[in-house]
């Protein structure tokens, strides 16, 4: 009797030992930090859902399809996009920067994506990427405003994304760097804008900064107009922060640009600004209260007759097509709308996505050709 037992015993060991190994061995593939690459997890962000990412549409915004596949095995339909952004001298490569997931490149914006993981690891897989900014003169030099570890930080590349530095972070946790451009007229001029209000400049492409203008709230978002980029406008983060500011020599001075919008309407946020493709006095705002339009550098506005529900407001992000400026896209939640007449009525398209339509963008090859980021 005694032999059974001992027969029953070596048995149960043996089998949990086996299971031990297969589980040490197999089981640790997707854990960082043991000294080996790590594999992709099935679906990046997949606690937020699988209808997220990046969707694109071919034919001018009617139909459109999730481009969220990294492989046969992983996808990043969970992830929420921060910006859809083009390499400068190889417009089909597409890069795409997230909250919390890193930074992915397409090299087609149509195939596969891929993580970028540089050789140093300056740049992690659990980065929030805000924004990337290109050297127009040389898209090697690339530059990332980030948020890693809870310190706002500026990276720099110089040879496409194989290895990072970091050329600037925030004096305090919790403060990001949330946008960062490059001057189209001087590539070794760089601007960011920090979580403190700062709006910082280097001369020599990252290796010293200096303080331009400290504003009273966190900048959201810096942009520089395509035709002029004399002309720089600010908006801001925060409760009831509907401001915008407008320097028209190169960040030298700055002026604030009164929104009022009629009948009453109360704009709390601006969320997008897009451009006139050779007006420089003529702008377009996406905002908690719809879309407005300034055809005279901002002395007055005009609210578009738009067509979206009050429950669906706010609007996030506003595309003017840059061949033809009778064609807007406007978006609301999930839903996109478009006018072929200068915003006098509108078409509805909804995303078969739970989240919000956070960026919209026009491939450099095509103007039909549309990306759509989303976000929470």
């Amino acid at each position: 009797m005694k032999s059974v037992v001992v027969i029953v015993i070596s048995i149960v060991v043996v089998v949990i030992g086996a299971i031990v190994g297969l589980t040490l061995l197999f089981g640790r593939g997707d854990k960082s930090g043991s000294g080996t690459k790590s594999s992709v997890p099935l679906n990046i962000g997949r606690k937020s859902g699988n209808d997220g990412g990046v969707f694109i549409s071919e034919d001018a915004g009617v139909t459109w399809r999730q481009l969220a596949r990294l492989s046969e095995r992983s996808t990043l339909g969970g992830v929420d996009v921060n910006e859809i952004a083009f390499d400068p001298q190889n417009t089909a490569t597409t890069y795409l920067t997230t909250t919390v997931n890193g930074l992915f490149m397409s090299a087609t914006g149509t195939a596969d994506w891929v993580r970028i993981q540089d050789a140093k690891g300056v740049l992690t897989p659990d980065a929030t990427v805000y924004q990337i900014a290109f050297d127009g003169n040389d898209s090697k030099n690339v530059y990332l405003a980030v948020a890693q570890g809870e310190i706002g930080k500026v990276l720099r590349s110089v040879d496409g994304g194989v290895s990072f530095k970091e050329v600037y972070q925030t004096p305090k946790a919790k403060s990001g760097v949330f946008t960062i451009v490059v001057d189209p007229d001087d590539s070794r001029r760089i601007y960011i804008g920090t979580g403190e209000g700062g709006l910082l400049t280097s001369e020599n492409r990252g290796d010293s900064w200096s303080v331009v203008k400290w504003f009273d709230n966190p900048v959201r978002r810096i942009y520089v107009h395509p035709q002029d980029a004399n002309f720089m406008y600010f908006t801001f983060l925060g409760k009831d922060i509907a401001k915008v500011y407008r320097s028209h020599d190169h960040a030298r001075t700055f002026e604030e640009l009164r929104v009022a919008p009629p009948q009453g309407k109360r704009i709390t946020v601006v969320y997008d600004i897009a451009f006139h493709p050779t007006d420089a006095n003529v702008l377009y705002l996406a905002t908690s209260a719809g879309v407005f339009k300034t055809p005279d550098a901002g002395a007055t506005w005009q609210e578009f007759p738009l067509i979206i529900p009050p429950a669906l407001l706010p609007t996030y992000t506003i595309a003017v097509d840059p061949r033809n400026i009778n064609i807007l896209y406007v978006s609301a939640a999930n839903q996109l709308y478009k006018s072929v007449d200068g915003g006098a009525s509108w078409e509805v398209h909804k995303l078969q996505t739970s989240k919000n339509i956070r960026i919209l963008t026009f491939s450099p090859a095509s103007s039909s050709i549309l990306y759509a980021g989303m976000r929470k």
